[in-house]
């Protein structure tokens, strides 16, 4: 089931210091496209203003540390967090999170390295945000049946996590509650089987992410992987 951030406990430095940008127009549902569709989705850079500046705490951290003990080493506090956890398959040094409650966007205090994981659980998929600005980190599963949009330079994540988990609830119940395996084909989800937009109580953030030259953009990543996960999902 899709969790709420909790708060765990992690030493910070108190030098971090971040550059304030622009959050998302309220008025994105304009440009919002069906993760179905999101080969065809189109940026639209006259929406915000100037491009945020970078964060003045995004220097890159493991400094010499070799690339398998950084992994190791990032893969150990995930699963501290989240047992579950199995591998980690993509990371961004530096992610910002909106949160839209339906009327505006804010900023929900979420900064910080991201990373993609798999898990022993369903849905299979997700990302974690190692928070920078505070003792709350942020777990965000992702489902089948979430959209995604892309705004300008943000990515638009919209759920429905109570509908999610009633479709994996019903799932289970007709199994006997038995644990069934993250890619049982039980879980096969349907395409044509989706939330009701306009009855269904949704959930929609925003993922920004300073972007470089070292490494394809966050929105580029995000939605190659989740088609593919979308593909998976449908295929079992």
């Amino acid at each position: 089931m899709p969790p709420n951030p909790t708060t765990r406990t992690r030493n910070r430095s108190s030098s971090n210091a971040y550059v304030e940008h622009e959050p998302p127009p309220s008025n994105w549902n304009q440009y919002h496209t069906p993760l179905v569709n999101h080969v065809s989705a189109v940026h639209h850079p006259g929406i915000l203003k100037t491009p945020p500046l970078r964060p003045a705490s995004a220097a890159k951290s493991g400094a010499g540390m070799s690339a398998a003990s950084r992994y190791a080493h990032n893969l150990k506090v995930l699963r501290r967090r989240d047992p579950s956890i199995l591998r980690i398959f993509d990371q961004f040094s530096h992610v910002c999170i909106y949160h839209h409650n339906g009327q505006s966007w804010e900023k929900k205090g979420f900064e910080g390295s991201m990373f993609l994981y798999e898990r022993a659980d369903y849905p299979p998929y997700g990302f974690y945000i190692l928070n920078r600005m505070g003792m709350d980190d942020y777990i965000q599963r992702l489902w089948p049946e979430d959209n995604l949009s892309v705004t300008g330079s943000y990515l638009m994540l919209r759920t429905w996590p109570e509908w999610s988990r009633n479709r994996i609830r019903d799932i289970e119940a007709l199994n006997g509650s038995k644990e069934l395996h993250p890619f049982d084909e039980r879980y096969k989800w349907d395409q044509e089987t989706r939330p009701n937009e306009g009855t269904e109580v949704s959930k929609t953030i925003g993922l920004w992410m300073f972007n470089t030259d070292a490494r394809e953009p966050l929105i580029t990543v995000m939605l190659r992987r989740v088609y593919i996960f979308r593909l998976i999902c449908s295929r079992f």
